[in-house]
């Protein structure tokens, strides 16, 4: 027998032949070598598949995300980098179609590191036992060593693996041979079920509540573990979603092959990554049910993650003259420990996952439900109302115009007031500081973040930049002297003053390093009287007796202020921006609250919105309709103000 007469196992996702061009220029002997060397892959991936089963590219960059010990430490922060992401998380949201190979990453990742480490505990969590049984059980058993698993169950001293089919792991529990021990919760049982302080890693699957997200990973990041948890957004946007989601960056997007936005065809061939001819002979081989003859090409190429890092392109171009949508690939959560991640997976990630057939069993659904089915991404059910707020409104401080006019907005409705300035130009407005910020109050410290993600409350929840710093009239406006840099505030303290007489007798008009042409303050709060020494005042009076005056800001509707920061929002993302194409606001990076808050808000939470007060201020400048001044009117008014 030649060695042309050997018979390769056929057909496979991934590992292809060498065509008959190739074959021949190889010779017999070294044809008959790869071949072997091909056969062998395959037994070793059957046989052992948590260490020789070929692996989609995005499991490097998730691996890369939470520091898998396993990956050169230099590549894994090079990764991180690239996607803004400083440090490892400690929590990945996987979200993937049907097939896109979340579950097969998360239990081998899992798997890998009860046999790494001795003494560990590891959780599995799921809705229910049953359907854990029917679906993570299995999955977990696959990535298990070969010697164990057998026949028989192995109950020992020191390792109990009892596992059948129909009802999996028995006890939902297993113990490995270096004490490493791994335990099976359900959502319906109730996070107060959840029993231990420490757990070094975890896995939960699909409809996780938000309160099980808090518990698994406040025991992980005790012992600086990692938890994965893995959805299938069938059910649409979740609560967890939300949560993950509020607030965050995209950091990485790819185009959509089948999200056509020119009125054409989806392009099914580059979506699986594969030229036409290939796509004409993989259709034909499953319209046959896999029969031969076998393909000679790859059920789908996953995008080369790997050239995230080189900036080449990494997938491969669209047709001459088509256009596509993007989606999110990798999302960073607005989350002030930076210990979350997002990851989608696409189908054409799996090539094991059949990702042509998936498409054609759902070729027909709309747009929205194929990007659940093909690329992991749900629809928020309750829209945002700035949806054009992005990436290209963000710029460094750096970044913003050193000459313009400055306006200041306050609202004082919270705990703590929220302020924000704003820089006008003749072409764009700039959101330049806010107050609190990411930065150190005196005697404060850093005060934290203004509102967090929430997955129950629409516009977020409260953060610590929210509770009450005891902060009077006085105080704010030592602050504002401190920002904007009065030369009063330089000065030093007189000693035959209190910090009243001596604060209120501070103005911007003795000089300072940055003029505000006009400062503005929510009307509703500043000129509703209170009874003060036996008569009614307000609080615009107030602010006026202290030397430092403000503007009402007009009334509104909440819609029409929104419709106007939409408008200023506005730009065409289909061309490149320039002087005709580009935003008329901009928000400086170092105003994260401000971000967050155009990121998150809904208008669903009335007066208890976490992220109004950032908004209320934006809409106040879009309705005032202030302008870039030239400077010689920044001429002192009366009163002490600019």
């Amino acid at each position: 027998m030649t060695a042309f007469a050997f018979t390769p196992t056929q057909p496979h996702p991934v590992l292809q032949l060498p065509t008959p061009e190739q074959a021949l220029a190889m010779g017999p002997d070294k044809w008959l070598g790869a071949m072997q060397r091909r056969e062998r892959a395959i037994r070793e991936e059957l046989a052992d598949p948590l260490w020789k089963m070929w692996e989609p590219p995005i499991w490097k960059v998730c691996d890369a995300l939470w520091g898998a010990p396993w990956l050169e430490e230099k590549e894994a922060e090079s990764i991180r980098l690239n996607l803004k992401f400083r440090k490892p998380v400690n929590i990945l949201l996987l979200m993937g179609g049907w097939g896109s190979s979340k579950t097969e990453y998360a239990a081998s990742r899992i798997s890998r590191l009860m046999q790494s480490r001795e003494n560990g505990i590891f959780w599995f969590l799921h809705e229910t036992r049953p359907s854990q049984q029917d679906q993570q059980d299995p999955i977990i058993y696959k990535y298990l060593p070969p010697a164990l698993k057998t026949n028989k169950a192995i109950m020992e001293t020191t390792t109990y693996i009892a596992y059948k089919e129909k009802t999996g792991f028995s006890e939902g529990a297993l113990v490995l041979p270096n004490h490493s021990r791994g335990r099976f919760w359900t959502y319906q049982g109730g996070v107060d079920a959840l029993q231990g302080p420490t757990v070094h890693g975890a896995w939960g699957d699909e409809l996780m509540p938000p309160e099980f997200v808090t518990a698994v990973g406040s025991r992980v990041a005790r012992a600086n573990g990692v938890f994965f948890i893995t959805f299938a957004p069938i059910h649409g946007f979740t609560p967890t979603v939300q949560e993950f989601s509020d607030g965050a960056e995209t950091v990485r997007e790819i185009t959509a092959y089948l999200n056509p936005s020119d009125g054409g065809e989806r392009d099914v061939a580059r979506y699986l990554g594969l030229g036409d001819e290939e796509m004409v002979k993989l259709r034909a081989f499953f319209e046959r049910r896999e029969k031969p003859p076998f393909p000679n090409v790859p059920w789908s190429r996953p995008e080369d993650c790997a050239k995230w890092l080189t900036g080449e392109p990494s997938q491969l171009p669209p047709a001459p003259g088509r256009k596509f949508r993007k989606v999110p690939r990798v999302i960073k959560p607005a989350d002030p420990e930076e210990s979350r991640a997002v990851v989608l997976f696409n189908g054409s990630d799996n090539p094991f996952g059949k990702p042509l057939s998936v498409f054609t069993l759902n070729a027909s659904v709309s747009e929205e439900m194929g990007n659940r089915y093909f690329y992991g991404l749900a629809k928020e059910g309750r829209a945002r109302m700035f949806p054009r707020f992005g990436r290209e409104h963000i710029i460094p401080s750096a970044a913003i115009p050193a000459f313009g006019t400055n306006y200041m907005w306050i609202d004082p409705a919270g705990r703590n007031w929220f302020m924000l300035w704003i820089r006008v130009t003749k072409s764009a407005a700039y959101v330049y500081r806010e107050w609190p910020g990411n930065y150190e109050i005196p005697g404060q410290g850093v005060p934290g973040p203004w509102a967090l993600p929430d997955g129950k409350l629409a516009d977020g929840k409260r953060g610590p930049g929210q509770e009450s710093f005891g902060f009077g009239l006085i105080d704010y406006k030592r602050e504002i002297a401190r920002l904007e840099g009065w030369k009063d505030s330089e000065q030093d303290a007189p000693p035959n003053k209190t910090d009243t007489e001596w604060i209120s007798g501070w103005f911007a008009e003795n000089g300072s390093k940055e003029n505000v042409l006009r400062r503005f303050i929510d009307s509703r709060f500043a000129s509703t009287p209170h009874i003060e020494n036996d008569r009614p005042v307000t609080l615009a009076e107030n602010l006026a007796g202290i030397g430092l005056p403000f503007e009402l800001t007009p009334g509104d509707t909440i819609k029409e202020g929104c419709d106007l920061i939409n408008s200023a929002l506005r730009f065409d993302p289909a061309r490149k921006i320039d002087a005709l194409n580009c935003p008329a606001l901009y928000v400086s990076a170092d105003c994260p609250n401000t971000i967050f808050a155009l990121r998150t808000w809904r208008n669903m939470d009335g007066s208890k919105s976490a992220t109004g007060d950032p908004i209320a201020c934006l809409r106040y400048y879009v309705l005032q309709g202030v302008a870039h001044a030239p400077p010689e009117n920044y001429a002192a008014h009366g009163g002490g103000h600019y």
